[in-house]
């Protein structure tokens, strides 16, 4: 008589092949899920961990509503739009620091803004709003004053590949002579486009 106890039919061959398949993905599945985030395949946890910083994503807006005059030294130079380190100091930023009118970038990204800025300005200046990077300005349209009359300029634009401990200033330039303009409202908004 022939012993049957170990012979399988086809069907159930099948059935435990099928068995053996989804058990070896269920344990793969849990070793990779079961990782923590130190230990994640970049290509995998990049996309996870963007989707994880969304309503963390730095962002600053700034804006200020008084007088303060720039004082001009020099045509053609860079200043900073402050009085006494403080003029910015409004509104709010979240995974950005805001120190003495400097702006500190604390996540590597490529950021955009908008910037808009009214000043008093005199007859015949030439006046630039420009946002510093580091040592690097990048420069708005100039607006050219026909007398005394206050001014709006506005501009928006893209600061790619900043790094941590960036420092972004906002700044203004007289590139006709040394009239000095006042500065009396504006407002800026820095917010992350992308992740390095």
């Amino acid at each position: 008589m022939e012993d049957i106890r170990f012979k399988v039919k086809p069907q159930k061959l099948m059935i435990m092949k099928k068995v053996v398949l989804m058990l070896v993905i269920a344990l793969a599945g849990a070793g990779l899920f079961g990782q923590t985030l130190e230990t994640w395949n970049e290509s995998v946890l990049r996309p996870r961990k963007m989707i994880w910083n969304l309503n963390r994503a730095p962002y600053a807006w700034l804006q200020f509503n008084e007088s303060a005059a720039i004082s001009v030294a020099a045509e053609d130079t860079w200043y900073t739009v402050s009085q006494g380190d403080s003029l910015w100091n409004n509104g709010t930023t979240s995974n950005m620091t805001l120190t003495n009118d400097s702006l500190y970038v604390t996540v590597d990204g490529s950021y955009i803004f908008d910037l808009s800025l009214s000043y008093a300005a005199t007859a015949d200046d030439t006046i630039h709003i420009g946002v510093k990077k580091n040592s690097t300005v990048y420069q708005g349209p100039r607006a050219v004053s026909i007398g005394a009359e206050v001014i709006t300029n506005s501009f928006s634009g893209v600061l790619p590949n900043l790094d941590s401990g960036d420092t972004l200033i906002i700044q203004i330039q007289n590139s006709n002579n040394t009239d000095n303009p006042t500065v009396v409202d504006g407002s800026a908004v820095f917010r992350l486009i992308g992740y390095d």
